[in-house]
């Protein structure tokens, strides 16, 4: 049974969507390290996919830094009803945990 083309196409453009938003989640990211020196971090499309098992929104990602060495991200998500988590990931694209974030004015 031969390939239907319109299936074939609307899969092509789907992945070929899908890879264009991966590699520019996996983009690089500047910070200033404590001695003014720029590093150069990269989140791979495995950390991505992983924080984007929470909510479809990335804002912000942190690497996490232990006493030796880089031991994971921290991803600012965001869900579709308007929610915002915390997730830690590691550098594998191991999914370590989600938090949810909640903004509150407390009263004293």
């Amino acid at each position: 049974m031969p390939h239907d083309p319109v299936r074939v196409a609307d899969t092509r453009a789907w992945l070929s969507m899908a890879g264009t938003d991966l590699r520019a989640g996996a983009h690089e990211l500047l910070a200033d390290t404590p001695e003014g020196h720029p590093a150069r971090l990269t989140i791979t499309a495995q950390g991505l996919a992983a924080a984007l098992t929470v909510g479809p929104t990335v804002t912000e990602a942190w690497i996490v830094s232990g006493p030796a060495r880089e031991e994971g991200w921290r991803c600012l998500v965001g869900d579709r009803l308007g929610r915002t988590f915390v997730v830690t990931i590691g550098l594998d694209g191991t999914l370590f945990g989600s938090r949810r974030r909640v903004l509150a004015h407390v009263e004293v």
